[in-house]
């Protein structure tokens, strides 16, 4: 900042009778640095580049947390009210869900992938878990929000075998909300019923090469970019079904549901 830093800007604020939350964004993300800025007047502390998930956490602790639960309530209803009768957020919210869920995904493939072996993969669980409980509450999907508050919670409580043992579904569910979100947005009334079958057939036969030959690498590959495209709901039930056993490199299922599906084209 010019003329002065954060520290004495929020030492002046703070003298002034604010007594808000105030969040440190600094590029100096040192060891001992963000107890310096909580023992000047901060409430908390975010390095750059921002994280999404990282701000979201901390928007949640210093501002809905404190808030009393019928508030909370209120303001979803409020989000819920503003999509003019329909069952779908407005698409500004939509197009952010979509974004940050599909980041989650990728975070949560890599940690179950490992087994939630490496030293941050436990934190990043936990963030992501909290992020992914907000984002799908903001987005009307409350149940899946709810198992992702529990899976929060077993990540706080450091009980690694249940959420390797129910991560796979969660990760699957995700899926399948970003397709419907997806799918939504600017989607004319018949609008599934055109297939690109060429494009579709082609990334199955390459996805299904992959799985013969043991190569989890390439088959996450294909199955991205497959679904880039928007298809009907016959064919993303298919796509979530390849997904789930990927994530346990079950190639051979994997196989099976390709073949299935290349029959109904």
């Amino acid at each position: 900042m010019p003329r002065m830093d954060g520290i004495e800007a929020t030492n002046i604020i703070r003298s002034l009778g604010y007594k808000g939350p105030i969040v440190a964004l600094t590029a100096n993300a040192l060891t001992g640095q963000a107890e310096m800025f909580l023992k000047n007047g901060f409430d908390d502390f975010i390095s750059k580049p921002i994280d999404i998930r990282q701000l979201n956490m901390s928007l949640n602790k210093l501002i809905r947390d404190i808030q009393p639960p019928d508030v909370v309530e209120a303001a979803r209803q409020q989000v819920n009210n503003d999509t003019d009768g329909n069952q779908f957020p407005n698409p500004q919210l939509a197009e952010f869900f979509i974004r940050d869920a599909k980041n989650a995904i990728n975070v949560l493939e890599a940690i179950y992938d490992n087994k939630c072996r490496r030293s941050d993969d436990l934190s990043m669980f936990i963030i992501n878990a909290h992020a992914m409980k907000s984002a799908l509450a903001n987005v009307g999907e409350n149940e899946l929000s709810a198992q992702a508050a529990r899976l929060e919670q077993a990540g706080r409580d450091q009980e690694i075998p249940l959420i390797l043992s129910e991560l796979p579904s969660f990760i699957e569910m995700l899926y399948a909300a970003v397709d419907k979100f997806e799918n939504e947005e600017d989607s004319p009334a018949g609008a599934e019923d055109i297939i690109d079958i060429p494009y579709l057939e082609e990334k199955l036969l390459a996805l299904k090469t992959a799985c013969a030959a043991y190569d989890k690498k390439a088959a996450k590959l294909f199955l991205s970019q497959i679904r880039k495209k928007k298809w009907p709901q016959s064919v993303r039930e298919k796509l979530g079904s390849i997904s789930t056993y990927l994530l346990h490199s079950e190639f051979d299922e994997i196989i099976q549901v390709i073949d299935d599906c290349m029959r109904q084209l």
